[in-house]
C-alpha cells in the first residue's frame, strides 16, 4: 500500500503496542472517557455520534458475558475488544477469538444509533466501578465514550 499524496507513510506500531489510548476524567462524580478505536460508522444514520441509555448492571452482565470470548493474549489488538452496535431497542454486544464469538443484546433505549469497539478488561473495570444506576453512553467525533451515571 502507498501513503494518499501529501501524506507521510503510516509508521508500524512496535510489537504488543495496541492502538488504544487511556484517558480519565473527573470533570462529575461518574464521568469517566476513554478513546475507542470505530469499527465502522453508521452506515444508517451518517453519524459519527451515538447516544443510548441503559441500566448499568445490564450492560455490565452483557459486557461480562461477551468477554468470556475475548483472547487474552493476541496478535490482533482489535480481538482484545467488543463490537458494540447501538440500534432499535437496545445494544448488540459481540466478541470473539477467531475460534470462539459470542454476541448478548442488552436493552437499551437508544437516541442516536451507531457502533464502536471497546477495550474489553477496560470497559469490564469502569463499569464495576460505577454505582448502580441507569448509565448514559455516547461517543463523538474524536471517537471517545463517555459514560455518565
Amino acid at each position: 500500500m502507498t501513503a494518499l499524496e501529501g501524506e507521510a507513510p503510516a509508521e508500524p506500531l512496535p510489537r504488543g503496542q495496541e492502538h488504544t489510548e487511556v484517558r480519565t476524567t473527573n470533570l462529575i462524580a461518574c464521568n469517566v472517557g476513554f478513546s475507542l478505536l470505530r469499527a465502522q460508522e453508521s452506515t444508517r444514520s451518517g453519524r459519527f455520534n451515538m447516544k443510548l441509555t441503559t441500566t448499568r448492571k445490564d450492560l455490565l452482565e452483557g459486557v461480562q458475558t461477551v468477554a468470556h470470548a475475548v483472547s487474552g493474549r493476541s496478535s490482533l489488538p482489535i480481538l482484545q475488544h467488543i463490537h458494540l452496535s447501538a440500534e432499535g431497542d437496545g445494544v448488540k454486544l459481540t466478541a470473539t477469538d477467531l475460534e470462539i464469538g459470542i454476541e448478548c443484546f442488552v436493552p437499551a433505549a437508544v437516541e442516536m444509533p451507531g457502533e464502536a469497539t471497546l477495550p474489553a478488561r477496560l470497559t469490564q473495570e469502569v463499569l464495576s466501578s460505577l454505582p448502580d444506576a441507569d448509565v448514559k453512553m455516547s461517543d463523538d467525533a474524536t471517537h471517545a465514550v463517555q459514560l455518565l451515571c
